[in-house]
């Protein structure tokens, strides 16, 4: 995950990355977005998410509170290897500010799954669900 992408800007509004190991991405999806240069995803309640191509060609697609767009496996893969990448450096899409004042990791009995929830500086928070081991 840290050699697909490198990040290149994290303000209030988005997040760029740039596709640094574009080999990695070829289990994905081949044809679309194999040749891509940078990633953007948007911060808040809802996300968009483009894959800026070579051609400078962008495909995009959405989800967050209001709502998502339908897409394939392919790119709900693409979607969860940015999101894991971004909270590997802590940075987190539902936030618009990353400076954390608590982190609290816990066992969630209905998902039975571990979880983390999040407070931001704002009073911001944020619950993601960790990988299954």
């Amino acid at each position: 995950m840290d050699n697909m992408f490198e990040l290149v800007l994290a303000n209030e509004k988005e997040i760029v990355l740039k596709v640094i190991a574009k080999g990695n991405l070829e289990n994905l999806d081949k044809n679309s977005y194999l040749d891509a240069n940078y990633i953007t995803v948007t911060r808040g309640i809802d996300h968009v998410l483009e894959v800026i191509k070579d051609d400078m060609s962008i495909f995009s697609f959405s989800w967050g509170f209001n709502g998502h767009t339908v897409i394939s496996d392919k790119f709900e893969r693409l979607k969860k290897e940015v999101i894991e990448f971004l909270i590997s450096k802590e940075i987190f899409i539902n936030f618009t500010n990353d400076e954390i004042v608590k982190k609290t990791v816990y066992f969630d009995k209905c998902f039975n799954q571990w979880a983390c929830r999040i407070e931001n500086a704002k009073g911001q928070v944020c619950v993601y669900m960790l990988k299954k081991s």
